[in-house]
């Protein structure tokens, strides 16, 4: 088992469930590129920090971890896009209270629109 180990890099057969033949490797930074990509959808500021770590720690053992790359780009992509989103909506918002602020509260009509203040 030693010597298979040392000779796959850390690779080695396993029987597990019901008598299947799986090759384990106990390198947790494919794992933690896993981890992250899937975070880069939905916590991209974590999935970010996570792709960066489990990038750097797959590249100091010489290994690509293309789950990780991923997880950076999408993270950042993602959170640009939100940036984008919120800077619309807070300045949709702006506007729209600077309208109200300006017509006073009730039912207006303002270029055929029925804007509602209150």
């Amino acid at each position: 088992w030693d010597r298979n180990g040392e000779l796959t890099k850390g690779k080695n057969p396993i029987i597990i469930g019901a008598g299947a033949n799986h090759w384990y490797h106990n390198n947790l930074m494919y794992r933690s590129g896993i981890v992250a990509l899937i975070l880069a959808f939905f916590f991209q500021l974590l999935g970010l920090i996570l792709g960066i770590v489990a990038l750097v720690q797959s590249r100091k053992v010489g290994a690509k971890n293309t789950p990780a790359l991923w997880a950076i780009i999408l993270s950042i992509v993602f959170m640009v896009i939100g940036i984008i989103i919120a800077i619309v909506i807070v300045s949709s918002l702006g506007s729209a209270l600077a309208m109200c602020s300006e017509l006073g509260t009730g039912v207006h009509d303002v270029n055929g629109v029925t804007v509602t203040c209150g």
